[in-house]
């Protein structure tokens, strides 16, 4: 197929004609993980949201114990954010807040629509869970990212305030940084 170009050295393919499919390792890799549950479990809360506001203030008279199953599934659309956010961070315990958000959907669903197990609109959720519970105990950190660390371990804040890690282990007031000179 390339034997056109290997005789002419001057002339090299496009870099949009050489696609690769994606590696399983990339798909992996937590960075990755970590976006696709942080922007499922937005969705997750945003739906949860929209339809608990919905039968708050349109449909007072549903069953309690809909409203009650769907406010589980806003908490634990929180639980999946946060574990997200934790995930991209590479703090240790992420893998184990993103399993408690999963786990929570997945007993909220249990205990409130176990008669509807068998139906599409339940069983495509739980068998989703539970492929997400796998692919967060499947990732992976890159190499690159084990050796250092890529993010700051302080947060600048606009008052002048700066907070850290290490000066939150040394003392319980955040220490004090001039402002910026205009």
């Amino acid at each position: 197929m390339d034997r056109h170009l290997r005789r002419r050295p001057g002339i090299r393919r496009r870099a949009s004609a050489r696609r690769e499919p994606p590696r399983i390792d990339s798909l992996l890799d937590t960075r990755f993980v970590a976006q696709l549950l942080g922007v499922l479990a937005a969705l997750g809360l945003f739906g949860a949201t929209l339809s608990f506001a919905v039968d708050l203030f349109v449909a007072p008279w549903r069953l309690f114990t809909s409203d009650a199953e769907e406010s589980l599934h806003l908490v634990a659309s929180v639980i999946g954010l946060v574990g997200a956010y934790r995930l991209a961070r590479g703090l240790p315990s992420a893998r184990a807040v993103v399993l408690g958000g999963l786990g929570v959907n997945l007993a909220v669903t249990l205990m409130f629509s176990a008669r509807t197990l068998g139906r599409p609109e339940t069983l495509v959720p739980v068998l989703t869970w539970l492929g997400l519970a796998a692919l967060t105990l499947a990732a992976r950190r890159p190499p690159a990212l084990k050796i250092a660390e890529p993010w700051a371990t302080s947060i600048p804040i606009v008052s002048g305030i700066q907070l850290s890690d290490q000066a939150a282990a040394q003392s319980s007031t955040p220490a004090r940084v001039p402002p910026p000179t205009p």
